[in-house]
């Protein structure tokens, strides 16, 4: 799918004045333990506040990532979500690209942010701002292939499966920057409503793989956005370079269209 224009549905005087701004609350550090730090980003006024769980890529908390995702979470505070930073890597030193040089760190590291999903879930829903029937996950690159995997089911035996102990499902939703979708099967079974935000031309990651298994995916539906032109990190601060022998570039029209498309993705499946 191209850039196109978004549905009906979307009222596009509403939420252009927080498409890319929007100012934030100031960010609260909640302590979350040895091994993952959390930035939480509050709307103003009352809660309790659907909540959004944002996962980095295997760079880890760069300067340009930390940018990238505060502007996601002002973007969602705006808009009434409160945003929740995972650096599952600061505290465990595996920060500045270590990961993103070894396929094995990577899989590791898609085995551990699961297990810091399910703790953070935790921590959040007993915060009384935060509306626990109403989790989300947003994640990029190695954080887009770990919030694949929360979608295919990943974490159920451990509380970030489909239902939680009253029953409800654990996110109501999941968005995937980039992911590489080979997290997933070739044939997934979703336990939760996946949308995937590829970039047409990104030699890091191809969205090929998460057009054909959206083919052939079950459960719960899978969809599949591609930004012809952009690059792999196209929703990042930054301009056009090469880091760790692949092109990264940022690209404003698509960001934008994304985050209006999350906006709709995660209205269509919030619980009132």
């Amino acid at each position: 799918m191209g850039r196109g224009q978004l549905g009906k549905r979307l009222l596009a005087a509403t939420i252009a004045g927080f498409l890319f701004s929007g100012p934030a609350g100031a960010a609260e550090s909640l302590d979350a333990g040895e091994d993952f730090a959390l930035e939480i980003h509050k709307p103003d006024g009352p809660g309790p506040y659907p909540t959004v769980l944002l996962l980095h890529g295997c760079a880890g908390l760069t300067p340009a990532v930390h940018q990238g995702l505060r502007d996601h979470a002002a973007f969602l505070a705006a808009a009434g979500y409160l945003a929740a930073i995972l650096d599952s890597f600061g505290r465990r030193g595996r920060d500045g690209g270590r990961v993103c040089r070894s396929l094995e760190e990577l899989g590791y590291a898609r085995h551990y942010r699961v297990q810091d999903v399910a703790r953070s879930r935790d921590i959040l829903a007993a915060l009384p701002e935060v509306d626990a029937r109403n989790f989300f996950v947003i994640g990029q690159s190695n954080g887009g292939s770990v919030a694949l995997a929360l979608a295919a089911g990943a974490g159920e035996a451990n509380g970030t499966g489909q239902d939680d102990a009253a029953g409800a499902p654990a996110f109501q939703a999941i968005v995937a920057y980039y992911p590489w979708c080979g997290a997933i099967s070739a044939a997934p079974t979703l336990v939760a409503p996946l949308l995937v935000l590829g970039a047409g031309d990104d030699d890091w990651v191809s969205p090929e793989g998460c057009r054909q298994r959206a083919a052939k995916a079950e459960g719960a539906a899978m969809e599949v956005v591609v930004y012809d032109g952009a690059h792999h990190s196209f929703d990042l601060p930054i301009e056009r370079q090469v880091y760790e022998g692949h092109v990264v570039a940022g690209d404003e029209d698509a960001t934008r269209d994304s985050r209006a498309r999350i906006l709709d993705f995660f209205a269509r499946h919030r619980q009132p």
